[in-house]
């Protein structure tokens, strides 16, 4: 497994905070921690978006006019239609041209890539528009291929979630995906710096379903990169929305699933991926081991920390004869606790006793992990809350250890797809405020109910309807950050002025 590959992974297996670690492992990843506001100050001008101080909420600016809904409303989406689709699986395509993305290490394709970073955070007027043309040239064999995979009917990786070794499973297409996805964007962005909204859209529908396919793997790092790329297209979505003779996308965005990345897939997957590794522990109560068999499953249990990638060394990285040392007398106690006779544990071998012990532990948290994940996002937060003390509090006391390091940061994942939800409705609030500006003579509503042609969603993270308020032509949109969250990378202050 590649480096990068042992951060990503033992990153979402923890249940340790969000933004800091992936901002190290990737800049494509950077969007699946912070959903991050822009890219540099430049961007942040020339798009509308004001820098906040650290904590603090960024202010983005739409100065934009008055547009009623399209005619028909459905002209425009930003997904491709059923009457596009084609029968094929696109996971096939996108692994064959992206394949061997990660493999370039000339210092051409590193210029390349490096300047369509820097275009993708220019404002729109700085972007040397031959230059950038003949550097997605290079990506051209690329871009035709996405756009082919996107409009097919289905896309099932195929990954060997059912192996032994779930948690090691290599991901390099989905990796490459995310500089495909820069490429699409930087195309989108050209198309509509030349006033080419078709175009624009149609490559936007091309981005937008290669990260909804991304995410169909059975990982949440398929999902979390799916949610970043799809960051990155609603990124040219805002900057399409700011172009005075832009149409208003309304409709088309209500027309995007919801959740537009389904995390499903990935949480259904790894709630079984102990199961998957331990076939014969699926009923721990039921299994019938010799002593020897009792003690290759504790070595087994033991070398995990080593498969995550962990460093050789670490105190607590402890394998067969010296994890049952380590925690053998609270291992009894506790199945004494829970139920189990006395004298049962007492004639139990060493090993079986740690090896029952660390299973039932590791169900009791990983069930108070998972269990949050099927309620809706305004309400989970209290549980995922206690869930991540859950996990601490096991690690402290080498409760269900090592197997409590194969659960996911559910709580990270959780709030990833939450904003890229948050975000859909919050641009839908955006054009439906131009389109009652159109019939109301430029004048924004008083209040979001005012507007009846479009309705108003409310906020997916809180339940509750969004922060409003209006001044003259101003408008402005405002939900907070999550308890216990950073303002600046989950809060929303967007200000939306009607032009005359």
């Amino acid at each position: 497994m590649r480096p990068v590959d042992m951060r990503i992974n033992r990153w979402v297996r923890l249940g340790g905070n969000l933004a800091l670690p992936i901002a190290m492992a990737a800049v494509g990843l950077i969007l699946l921690a912070r959903q991050a506001p822009a890219q540099t100050a430049a961007a942040s001008a020339a798009d509308g978006r004001t820098e906040a101080s650290e904590g603090a909420t960024p202010l983005t600016k739409f100065d934009i006019p008055a547009r009623g809904e399209p005619s028909p409303a459905l002209k425009y989406r930003l997904l491709p239609s059923f009457l596009e689709l084609r029968p094929g699986n696109a996971a096939v395509v996108y692994t064959k041209i992206t394949g061997g993305l990660e493999f370039r290490n000339s210092k051409e394709w590193g210029d390349i890539d490096e300047k369509i970073s820097d275009w993708m955070s220019a404002p729109l007027d700085q972007i040397p528009r031959e230059e950038a043309r003949k550097a997605l040239d290079h990506y051209s064999y690329h871009l035709d291929q996405v756009a082919a995979a996107a409009r097919m009917e289905t896309c099932d990786w195929q990954l060997p979630i059912r192996d032994e070794r779930p948690w090691a499973i290599r991901l390099p297409e989905v990796q490459s995906a995310r500089t495909i996805a820069r490429a699409v964007a930087l195309r989108a962005r050209l198309e509509i710096a030349e006033g080419k909204y078709d175009d624009a859209l149609r490559t936007l529908q091309t981005g937008f379903a290669l990260g909804r396919h991304v995410a169909q793997g059975r990982t949440l790092i398929n999902g979390l990169v799916g949610v970043a790329i799809c960051a990155i297209m609603f990124e040219q979505v805002e900057t399409l929305i700011r172009q005075p003779d832009a149409p208003n996308l309304y409709w088309a965005i209500m027309a995007m699933p919801r959740p537009l990345i389904d995390l499903r897939p990935g949480y259904d997957a790894e709630m079984h991926f102990v199961d998957f590794a331990f076939p014969k522990l699926q009923d721990p109560a039921a299994a019938r081991f010799s002593a020897e068999e009792w003690r290759e499953m504790l070595d087994k249990i033991g070398n995990i920390l080593a498969e995550l990638g962990e460093p050789p060394g670490r105190p607590d990285a402890l394998v067969g004869p010296a994890l049952a040392v380590k925690v053998y007398p609270q291992a009894k106690a506790r199945l004494i606790a829970s139920g189990r006779p006395a004298d049962e544990v007492e004639r139990m071998p060493v090993a079986q006793v740690v090896v029952l012990s660390i299973m039932e532990d590791y169900r009791r948290v990983h069930d108070e992990v998972f269990k949050w994940m099927f309620v809706p996002f305004w309400q989970r937060q209290p549980g995922e809350e206690a869930a991540e003390e859950a996990i601490r509090h096991a690690r402290d006391n080498m409760e269900g250890f090592p197997l409590i390091e194969v659960l996911p940061a559910a709580r990270a994942a959780s709030m990833a797809q939450a904003r890229i939800e948050r975000r859909v409705a919050a641009l839908a609030a955006v054009e439906a405020i131009r389109i009652y500006a159109a019939g109301h003579g430029g004048k924004v509503p008083a209040r979001l109910t005012d507007i009846t042609e479009a309705p108003v969603m409310i906020d997916p993270v809180t339940g509750q309807p969004f922060g409003y308020s209006a001044v003259e032509r101003t408008a402005t949109i405002t939900a907070p950050a999550p308890a216990g969250m950073d303002r600046q990378y989950h809060a929303i202050h967007y200000e939306v002025t009607i032009k005359p």
